[in-house]
């Protein structure tokens, strides 16, 4: 008998392991989230059927499968090892990087609850399409309370009455700024608000009802208090997915909640495995992954990434845009919080937030050497120079905005104010109020949307005859 037979023979003598790794190597990639080829499958099965069929199966054919099915075992001991190492590499926003599932609505991400934790950080367009050169690292402080939300703590609900409540997605929650930069903060240091900021990144209007709804009443509030709702229109709507927000779903969802905790939590683990990212990367050409930013340039030659999907809706008519099952559903969520705050006594207004493209549509162009056709699907310079007019609105605001009507809520408009401030801060020192590499707006860009805001609430406040704020809440 050859060595090689020996060695064969030995493998199939010691059933105790083999099978164990069989299960092992076949659990591994499912559990960890990585994906192998159907050929390490058909290996294993090679293997099994070896072991069951000894005389009809080749001598090479047991060993080499129990070989492949080690190396992918490995492979996924390999990734559950290296995930603590590997979280600030591969994902390519904070939100990602610690974000995990709402423990009260799980089909939702959120922070976890007192998280404080500083981290560098690559802005996520850069990231998403491998323009490196464009991106600069930056360090985060990123505070949570003992809800998950970016506050330094929750409120006593017997103290001082909040002033203003913040709902919104990741421009309002803060993403890609440090905890002292965001616009809630600045709205309490620098114009004298006491501030809850609800918002929570890739969320929609019913999924921001809920939180809303579920917390309000923990709060110091009073008649006094203003909810001040930020939409975001692409991304809200492509968000509406249920209409679980309604009255009606509650029972639904408290009976699903224990098996939706699971299931996306184990949706989250896999999600998260660093094997699969990589595979991902170098596997998923087409899709958003590499098609979801463009990279354009400024009169003076300055290139900056833009967010393609935050020019889906430009192009067509209010009337478009405000028709359609998930347009119904974002409308109906907001009716619900309009509700909600007025059985409370407290008012409401709803402010719409502008994408970078928006913002700095009075200067884009195509980069030198390149032209309108190599952006990707969602881009359209053509949309981006009839933005430049003053009196363009986005058909999203004229359609929300003609929703709300009705219920006397106001819908104000940011992107006026931010596009100005944004035209005269570049052209007095070239500052950019969004990060060059990120959908997101830099601290300057978020002092510029808090200083927008404060003067929408002098106007809304002026305009219904109320204070703006408590006796003595201001700073002088």
């Amino acid at each position: 008998m050859t060595s090689r037979d020996e060695a064969s023979e030995a493998l199939r003598a010691r059933p105790s392991w083999v099978p164990l790794l069989l299960v092992a190597a076949a659990l591994f990639p499912v559990a960890t989230g990585v994906f192998p080829p159907i050929v390490f499958y058909a290996a294993l099965a090679l293997a099994i059927a070896a072991r069951l069929f000894r005389g009809v199966a080749p001598e090479w054919c047991f060993g080499a499968s129990v070989s492949v099915a080690a190396c992918f075992a490995l492979l996924g001991v390999v990734d559950l090892v290296s995930r603590p190492f590997t979280r600030e590499l591969l994902y390519s926003s904070d939100f990602e990087q610690f974000g995990d599932r709402n423990p009260r609505y799980p089909w939702f991400a959120h922070f976890p609850s007192n998280l404080d934790v500083r981290r560098p950080y690559i802005g996520n367009l850069a990231r998403r399409v491998e323009d490196m050169d464009l991106s600069s690292s930056r360090e985060l402080r990123i505070v949570t309370d003992d809800w998950g939300f970016r506050n330094a703590a929750v409120p006593d609900k017997n103290g001082e009455p909040l002033d203003l409540i913040l709902l919104g997605d990741s421009y309002i929650m803060g993403s890609s700024v440090s905890q002292g930069d965001r616009i809630s903060s600045i709205l309490e240091t620098e114009f004298g608000y006491r501030v809850y900021n609800m918002a929570v990144s890739a969320t929609a209007p019913d999924a921001q009802f809920l939180l809303l709804r579920d917390h309000l009443d923990e709060l110091p509030i009073d008649t006094e208090t203003r909810i001040l709702w930020f939409l975001n229109g692409a991304n809200d709507l492509q968000g509406m997915r249920t209409g679980r927000h309604r009255e009606e779903s509650l029972d639904e969802i408290r009976a699903e909640r224990l098996l939706a905790q699971l299931a996306t939590r184990a949706r989250t683990y896999r999600k998260r495995s660093p094997l699969r990212q990589l595979f991902d990367r170098f596997t998923s050409e087409g899709s958003d992954l590499h098609t979801g930013a463009s990279r354009l340039a400024l009169p003076s030659g300055d290139e900056l990434l833009v967010y393609n999907m935050a020019l889906s809706t430009v192009t067509r008519a209010p009337e478009v845009v405000g028709r359609g099952r998930k347009y119904e559903l974002l409308v109906d969520a907001l009716e619900h919080g309009i509700r909600l705050a007025r059985d409370r006594g407290i008012e409401l207004a709803c402010f719409s937030v502008p994408a970078k493209s928006q913002a700095y549509a009075w200067g884009l162009s195509a980069p030198p050497g390149g032209k309108a056709g190599d952006a990707p699907r969602y881009y359209s310079l053509n949309a981006l120079a009839s933005q430049m007019s003053p009196e363009w609105e986005d058909p999203f605001v004229t359609s929300v905005r003609r929703s709300l009507a009705p219920h006397g809520v106001p819908l104000y408009d940011l992107l006026p104010p931010v596009r100005r401030a944004a035209k005269t801060s570049y052209e007095l020192d070239g500052t950019l109020l969004w990060w060059r590499d990120d959908t997101h707006p830099s601290p300057a860009g978020q002092r510029a949307f808090a200083t927008a805001i404060e003067k929408k609430l002098q106007r809304w406040s002026s305009g219904r005859g109320t204070r703006k704020t408590r006796q003595g809440r201001r700073k002088h």
